[in-house]
């Protein structure tokens, strides 16, 4: 088996051996006419030089086995062709990605033509393939990350170099990178940063919605109230409307509040998650007059902001949920931090969801874009005593990493 080192060092060990060949030719030819303390010195000088030629061939054969073990071993595929384009070397890697049935020291000395077509068979814009290989080994130009689809789906990056000794051309070196989940995980960082925007614009329409209906309203009976008041006659009593006008005015101020909430909960910043999480329900109790029972367990220190905003939305989501859809009469909340997790339960006694239903909704879809992008797991459950549980997990490393 040749590899990329034999072949290099082939041409310097068969020229030594060639010129020690000559040399005993020489040798014995004249022996008969040459002193014998020439024929000695010659003898030993010869047999000196065979000792070092043996040397640097072990030394050879000590390098390419610590080279098989390593390429045999790297994650991606190689292939090794001499200067007529058989097979030299190929390593169980390359065997795996197109294929092939036999074992990589099988494929030595096999032609590579007949490979290919074999090969060609397997990626997209087949007809393709062999010809591009014709004019790369044709060129004998290096050739980097060059992209090949397979029809399976998967992705290969081709990289070719040609193998050049003392200015001797000696072979082809290709390596073959399957870069099928790189791809994908550029994908998927793309299609949730997508995710994101789309979240986003959804939440500033909802705000915008809930600014036009409610805030609006409220400015725009402001406006007519005031306006009300020059038509008062000078007998009426202005205190009355003067009063409405206050309580309107402190009514429309809540309401900027509370959509100020919604937009960043300051909360977050000034009491941390574990008490905001406490506030909101405490807030959302006394509004709707029903129980929340809140349980926040574990030190939550160090938890990034990022992190500590997604676990409250998607709380504060699950939360408001049940205040319009359930119809419960209680809702409890559980959150924990462990070492290996973050967990967040919310569960009501109300009527339940339609199986399936729970995908639909803006708000649903805001939760589960928000957990997607933290690598966790949002589910919908039914509690064997009724109602609905949404259950939240966030393994470790997302919430390490995030900043």
């Amino acid at each position: 088996m040749k590899s990329l080192l034999g072949v290099c060092m082939e041409g310097e060990v068969r020229d030594v051996l060639q010129t020690l060949s000559e040399a005993r030719s020489c040798t014995d030819a004249r022996v008969n006419r040459s002193p014998a303390p020439l024929w000695d010195k010659l003898e030993l000088q010869l047999n000196e030089l065979a000792m070092m030629v043996g040397s640097l061939e072990r030394r050879v054969e000590h390098l390419e086995d610590e080279r098989s073990a390593l390429v045999e071993n790297i994650k991606f595929g190689v292939l090794i062709e001499d200067a007529s384009r058989r097979v030299s070397y190929a390593n169980k890697t390359f065997c795996q990605l197109f294929g092939v049935p036999l074992a990589p020291q099988q494929l030595v000395g096999l032609a590579c033509s007949e490979l290919g077509e074999q090969a060609k068979l397997s990626f997209e814009r087949s007809e393709e393939f062999l010809p591009r290989i014709l004019e790369i080994t044709e060129a004998k130009i290096p050739v980097h990350a060059e992209e090949l689809v397979m029809k399976c789906g998967r992705i290969i990056e081709r990289d070719y170099i040609p193998v050049w000794s003392n200015g001797s051309f000696r072979g082809h070196l290709w390596q073959f990178h399957d870069v099928t989940e790189q791809r994908q995980i550029v994908e998927l960082r793309e299609r949730f940063a997508h995710q994101v925007l789309q979240a986003q614009d959804r939440e500033r329409r909802k705000i915008a919605r809930e600014i036009h209906d409610s805030i609006g309203a409220s400015l725009t009976s402001l406006s007519i109230r005031t306006r009300m008041l020059d038509e008062i006659g000078a007998e009426e009593d202005y205190s009355a409307h003067v009063n409405q006008l206050q309580k309107l005015t402190a009514a429309t101020l809540g309401e900027a509040q509370r959509l100020a909430k919604q937009l960043h909960p300051l909360a977050l910043e000034q009491l941390g998650i574990a008490e905001a999480i406490r506030q909101h329900a405490e807030d959302l109790s006394q509004a709707h007059q029903m129980p929340i029972d809140v349980d926040v367990m574990g030190d939550w220190q160090g938890v990034s902001e990022t992190m500590a905003t997604a676990l409250y939305r998607v709380v504060q989501e699950a939360l408001n949920n049940v205040m319009k859809h359930s119809g419960a009469d209680h809702v409890s909340v559980f959150v924990e931090r462990k070492t290996s997790e973050i967990r967040a339960v919310v569960e009501d006694n109300g009527h339940g969801f339609i199986e399936g239903a729970e995908t639909q909704g803006m708000g649903l879809q805001s939760m589960r874009e928000r957990v997607s992008l933290l690598k966790g797991e949002l589910s919908f459950e039914t509690p064997p005593r009724g109602g609905t549980a949404v259950c939240l997990r966030i393994p470790a490393p997302a919430f390490d990493k995030l900043g």
